[in-house]
């Protein structure tokens, strides 16, 4: 799956994935617009209002799947992929993440600004574009608390036996 790339690549990202891998259903009651991009999301899920996490849902994962992990990333101005949420070590019988929550055992990495927690903050005057993705874990990762989510998102790009992808864009 080619890395994230704005908007319009999200929809070629998912439909682009290596035929090993099994695409997921992955929605959020928190996006309006088309299923598989939002346009602009609203500001209680960024740093304009409460900067709560998505609430999530998704399909059957693919047979054998030992973790998931969920990532919320976007693109920096010179173009380097930057996270704002990242959550490994989820269940694999776990199919929702409520709104603000991190599910009982899961770790949550360190966010491109540091925090260990959901951030979601568009660059001031600039529309920014997100991607939200699910990955389905042949093996489990045993990641720390405060991981670095970019790498281990590389890596699961080209690695996870299936992933699930939706994407939204944001204002400030």
């Amino acid at each position: 799956m080619a890395a994230l790339v704005g908007l319009a690549g999200l929809a070629v990202a998912a439909a682009g994935a290596p035929a090993a891998q099994t695409q997921i259903f992955l929605a959020s009651s928190a996006l309006h617009g088309s299923r598989q991009v939002a346009n602009p999301i609203s500001s209680n899920y960024t740093c304009a209002g409460a900067n709560v996490s998505l609430p999530l849902r998704w399909g059957s994962l693919p047979r054998g799947t030992r973790e998931v992990g969920v990532f919320v990333m976007h693109h920096e101005r010179r173009g380097r992929l930057a996270a704002d949420w990242a959550v490994l070590g989820i269940r694999p019988s776990t199919r929702v993440i409520a709104q603000g929550r991190v599910p009982a055992g899961a770790v949550v990495g360190r966010n491109s600004a540091g925090q260990l927690r959901y951030s979601v903050c568009p660059y001031r005057g600039r529309q920014t574009e997100y991607g939200v993705f699910v990955f389905a874990l042949r093996r489990p990762l045993h990641a720390r608390p405060a991981f670095d989510p970019v790498p281990v998102f590389e890596r699961l790009e080209a690695g996870a036996a299936g992933f699930g992808l939706i994407g939204f864009t944001s204002r400030r």
